[in-house]
């Protein structure tokens, strides 16, 4: 493997949580990312929920950020923050993933069991292109870098 790199074309994206101490994401994706040679890193960001809207806002509001994982305990409150929601994230009225399309809008999705027990289309690595999926049987989580990778149609 080779040293991580940061430069103006490095992919970022954030785990929002507080606490956030208690978190794997960010191993887990960077691991993945320097793996693949995919170009990105994943930070926690530990957020008050008294600060949650403006902070996020912020975040958001960088032209790097290319996705977040929403944690505990702001997935409810997340959702009023997306440009779109997918019918998943609608029905259960909160979501852990937000993520910026190609035009700057982010969408927010909700993965949490998702796949227990059924067979799913997944997206085949972070860097996968509409209609690069492969069916998979998956038990609970999704790992994220698939998820802010996702494709995408609002619902």
């Amino acid at each position: 493997m080779n040293a991580l790199t940061i430069d103006s074309s490095t992919r970022l994206y954030g785990i929002v949580g507080d606490p956030i101490s208690q978190v794997k994401t960010p191993q887990l994706m960077n691991a993945y990312f320097q793996q693949q040679g995919i170009n990105a890193v994943c930070v926690p960001l530990q957020v008050a929920t008294a600060t949650f809207e403006a902070s996020l806002r912020g975040i958001m509001a960088l032209g790097n950020i290319a996705g977040l994982v929403i944690t505990v305990p702001h997935k409810i409150r997340a959702g009023a923050l997306a440009d779109a929601l997918s019918a998943q994230a609608r029905q259960v009225g909160a979501v852990n993933v937000l993520r910026r399309d190609a035009q700057g809008a982010w969408f927010g999705d909700m993965f949490d069991g998702a796949g227990a027990g059924g067979t799913h289309q997944r997206p085949v690595s972070a860097t996968a292109g509409a209609g690069e999926h492969r069916t998979r049987r998956t038990a609970g989580h999704q790992p994220a870098y698939q998820l802010l990778s996702h494709r995408h149609e609002a619902g």
